[in-house]
């Protein structure tokens, strides 16, 4: 629970008016007999003796000072105070002599008392300030290491998020890495595959065309080789004749020769 400063008591004198104002609430009805006010006043200094015998000085006081505003202020206003007994004002005018002085020494006791009271809260309150100047002072520094280890442990996470950040990154640059090396691979690839098959088509187209170039040793057999009109007739003596044979190969076998 925090330190707070106690209410002040107050000043003396002003606790002292407060008390005779609470001894002025007394009033005396026209109804009721004087002869009843007075055996009222006997029972009231018989109290405050007590009281103050006991030490309880404001319930003393506020008793001696009502005996003394019943019998000095207000009873004597009372329509049948002048024909009361005047026994019951003489014994009431002994109890005033009597009751004043001690009143009086109540009210001094009282004020001492007050006074010391008020010193005493004033040396409290200035122990209680020290005491709560130093609490939060102490809160202020704990506030501030709340404040620095929070600092601290969000710079903490921040450097955390940027490393593993700059860890995806890495990592992802080196699948990107992986990635480009392994399609370089597939281009080389696909790249030697097509010049391997470039080199095989050529090589097909050349021996295709050593093949148109080459005259073959013997004639198809799949066709029938087509027979012109021999251009001349020589015999040689053999029975060997020369002749042109007009076919698909024409150019490139020239003349042949064939037994008939």
């Amino acid at each position: 629970m925090p330190l707070t400063v106690p209410p002040s008591p107050g000043q003396p004198s002003e606790r002292v008016r407060v008390l005779s104002e609470k001894a002025a609430t007394v009033t005396v009805e026209d109804s009721i007999a004087p002869r009843m006010y007075f055996r009222s006043g006997v029972e009231m200094v018989r109290m405050a003796t007590v009281y103050h015998e006991e030490g309880n000085l404001e319930a003393a006081f506020i008793l001696y000072m009502k005996f003394i505003t019943l019998f000095v202020e207000k009873l004597p206003k009372h329509p049948e105070y002048k024909s009361a007994a005047a026994k019951d004002k003489q014994t009431t005018k002994r109890k005033l002599e009597m009751v004043f002085p001690v009143a009086e020494k109540c009210k001094k006791k009282l004020t001492e008392k007050y006074t010391a009271d008020l010193k005493e809260w004033e040396v409290e309150k200035v122990k209680i300030e020290e005491q709560i100047a130093t609490e939060r002072a102490k809160e202020a520094e704990r506030q501030r290491q709340i404040e620095e280890d929070r600092r601290m442990a969000e710079s903490l996470l921040e450097e955390e998020k940027k490393e593993i950040q700059k860890e995806s990154q890495e990592e992802e640059y080196r699948r990107m890495q992986e990635q480009k090396k392994l399609e370089l691979e597939r281009e080389k690839e696909e790249y030697r595959r097509m010049q391997e098959q470039k080199k095989l088509e050529l090589e097909r187209e050349k021996e295709r065309t050593l093949e148109e170039r080459t005259v073959p040793n013997v004639l198809p057999l799949d066709g029938v080789v087509p027979f012109s009109k021999p251009q001349s007739w020589e015999d040689n003596k053999g029975g060997v004749i020369t002749t042109t044979i007009l076919g698909p190969h024409t150019t490139n076998l020239g003349p042949v020769a064939a037994n008939i």
